[in-house]
């Protein structure tokens, strides 16, 4: 099996055809506006806890990490995977 069907048998697996794929394009304002506050929620929970915590080397690291994926969009919300 290619890449390309190994990657189409795991979307249609969890319901991402192309027409869900054009439906998150077209909710990604949306979504990156509501993702920041989202994402400091999650890290603050992550942080608040021993067993996750330990992800990450320190507050710098995980802030980053957070800075990352505010600002790298998912291909999904790109009607791409």
């Amino acid at each position: 099996m290619s890449e390309e069907e190994s990657l189409r048998e795991r979307l249609a697996f969890v319901g991402l055809n192309d027409a869900a794929l054009a439906r998150l394009k077209a909710v990604k304002p949306v979504v990156m506006a509501a993702l920041p506050a989202a994402l400091d929620r999650f890290y603050a929970k992550i942080m608040a806890e021993p067993a996750t915590r330990g992800f990450f080397a320190d507050q710098a690291m995980a802030s980053g990490a957070k800075t990352r994926q505010a600002t790298d969009s998912p291909p999904a919300l790109e009607g791409r995977c």
